[in-house]
């Protein structure tokens, strides 16, 4: 038996031997079986382990790539400087990315890149600088954040939208009640404050559609003119007593704030209608070249012979023509129908970007009753 065998404390240079081999054999396990990539170079670069990791981030074989230069895996400007940071970093002691994880980017053997976490170590091995890379594919969590980043901003566009909205109805809300207050004097009539009413429901129910149309896709700016009508007249309904409201024409494509002034428009000319008409009550919106023109007639007496809008219009005309010319663009024609009844038609210009969106236009088709087609107050 040696001296070292002898000695108390001391395993024998065989046990020890074997001791040395199984580590390096545990080693050698986890770093082939290892999740990410492990890749050493020696201080000239060259790589002298790849894991299988490795292998299927940046699809070539440990054989391809042992003995080349780790700048083989790097796109420019890496590719060509990577043997100046090493040099550099030799020389001065001066660490640019060794001790320290970052983001980077990766070249496959197929010339494609891709993001990755980068950790690089230094260690030595039998007296030699080595250099240990351990890289991860990052790829999933930058398509992530993308996409939250995306959602988030679509988010904040659909907040200051739903913001300039609400803001635009108070406004409309506070200008009717001054064209209320106008000629009331103390107190306003009871038939006024209703109607103010009404409009209010209106701007909410338009406002909930414009909600709904932006939960399904933040981006939208523009709303369908035929669900907007369609709502209008299932609101007006409780108070038609029993006359039909038809409904009909082409389904445009408007802008939020036309949508709005647009429901508000409808609203007080359908309530008019019910209010001095009789018969049924025809609301029609067409599309005419780059222009709309928005119709609603009824069958009673007309206008009287001595009005005029202009003159004559009381707190309800007033607001579909400061709404027509202000908001819409437009102009207002009333007039009278040969046959009896009274007509007020709204023409106003369609925006550009409801041009291009509206090309393929569908034909509003309300529920039949009673053989015709509309919608009537049962």
């Amino acid at each position: 038996m040696s001296e070292a065998s002898d000695k108390p404390g001391r395993a024998p240079a065989g046990e020890h031997a074997e001791e040395l081999s199984d580590s390096e054999a545990r080693m050698r396990a986890i770093v082939a079986t290892a999740v990410d990539g492990i890749i050493t170079i020696d201080e000239r670069g060259r790589i002298e382990t790849f894991n299988a990791a490795a292998e299927r981030l940046f699809g070539y074989g440990a054989e391809e790539v042992i003995g080349q230069n780790v700048r083989l895996l790097m796109p420019e400007p890496d590719h060509s400087l990577h043997d100046q940071y090493l040099r550099s970093y030799l020389e001065t002691g001066v660490a640019r990315i060794i001790g320290t994880g970052r983001e980077v980017v990766g070249r496959r053997k197929d010339g494609t890149t891709f993001p990755m976490e980068l950790a690089v170590s230094e260690f030595r091995l039998r007296g030699r600088r080595m250099f240990a890379g351990i890289v991860r594919d990052v790829t999933e969590s930058h398509e992530a954040r993308t996409q939250i980043e995306a959602l988030n901003a679509r988010l904040q566009r659909a907040m200051t939208e739903t913001h300039h909205r609400v803001k635009n109805n108070l406004q409309i809300i506070a200008a009717m009640v001054d064209m209320c207050t106008l000629d009331a004097g103390e107190t306003v009539p009871t038939a006024e404050v209703r109607r103010l009413g009404e409009h209010v429901r209106t701007l909410a129910a338009v406002h909930e559609l414009l909600t709904q149309r932006s939960t399904r896709d933040p981006d939208a700016r523009t709303v369908s003119a035929r669900e907007i009508l369609e709502r209008l007249v299932s609101l007006v309904r409780s108070g038609a007593q029993g006359r039909v409201i038809r409904l009909e024409g082409d389904d445009l494509v408007l802008t939020s704030q036309q949508g709005t002034s647009l429901a508000l428009v409808a609203n007080e000319l359908i309530s008019n209608a019910l209010k001095h008409g009789s018969g049924v009550v025809e609301l029609r919106l067409q599309r005419q070249d780059a222009w709309a023109l928005l119709t609603v007639s009824d069958q009673g007496r007309g206008f009287p012979r001595e009005f005029h809008p202009s003159v004559s219009a009381k707190t309800g005309l007033e607001l579909v023509n400061t709404l027509s010319r202000l908001d819409l663009g437009g102009t207002v024609r009333c007039e009278n129908l040969p046959g009896g009844g009274a007509v007020v038609q709204v023409e106003m210009p369609l925006a550009e970007a409801c041009l291009e969106e509206g090309s393929s236009l569908r034909r509003l088709a309300a529920p039949e009753a009673a053989g015709d087609q509309n919608w009537g107050a049962s």
